[in-house]
């Protein structure tokens, strides 16, 4: 199954086939973070804003109030933006075990990684195609990798080289669902779909990094330059 696309949308594009009118959109907050993690100390629940069809519009996460309970009693989170529809929620600490939304996670009581946070992605090459029909158009970014995205890994990070050196946010991410994949599409558009807010797409030439996000929050170190071609 393809990647999970928050960075331009993740959805099929539903009457654009046949030139009708799309179906209206939705933006649906979504907990990334499985049920059951174990998360290291300094880690947190990720959370990402994913593009559909249904009317639905959680346009900015920090407006959720969505908290944490642990033993009945509300936990309430400081929210990490990482990119656009993309944030890392943090309980306040010391902290065991908490539910979050649908989902149970269990803090470490000593420091640990699950996921090798020092392997930056293995990106050979980044590619835009585009494609066009009598009824649609659009186009696909799509990342080759040298190796698989590490376990543990529930998204990629895509930077700007300058901005990932300041420490800014990423300017869009794209969802791994397939852990074994040697191809990650990191973006795609078509006639109805929609940007999450804030989404700075990429073009044909922009250089850019990529960085792995784990199920905890951690980034990993980030990939060389690539050249989008």
């Amino acid at each position: 199954m393809k990647s999970l696309i928050a960075l331009a949308t993740l959805t099929q594009l539903t009457g654009a086939a046949f030139g009708g009118a799309c179906a209206p959109p939705s933006i649906t907050a979504t907990v990334l973070t499985p049920d059951k993690t174990s998360i290291d100390q300094d880690g947190g629940v990720v959370v990402g804003l994913i593009t559909g069809f249904g009317d639905k519009a959680d346009k900015d996460l920090a407006k959720l109030d969505w908290k944490f309970e642990e033993g009945g009693v509300s936990n309430t989170p400081t929210i990490t933006r990482v990119a656009p529809g993309l944030a890392v929620f943090v309980p306040t600490k010391p902290v065991k075990q908490l539910t979050f939304q649908k989902i149970t996670v269990t803090y470490a009581a000593t420091p640990r990684r699950d996921m090798p946070m020092a392997v930056a992605p293995n990106v050979t090459g980044i590619k835009l195609a585009s494609y066009s029909g009598p009824r649609s158009s659009g186009s696909s970014t799509d990342a080759t990798l040298g190796a698989a995205p590490p376990k543990g890994t529930i998204a990629v990070l895509v930077y700007d080289p300058a901005e990932q050196k300041a420490g800014k946010q990423a300017k869009s991410w794209a969802s791994i669902a397939d852990l074994k994949a040697k191809t990650v599409q990191l973006a795609s558009s078509g006639r109805c779909q929609t940007l999450v807010p804030g989404t700075r797409t990429s073009s044909l030439g922009d250089k850019v990094v990529l960085v792995w996000l784990d199920a905890e929050g951690h980034q990993s170190l980030p990939s060389k330059e690539i050249e989008i071609k």
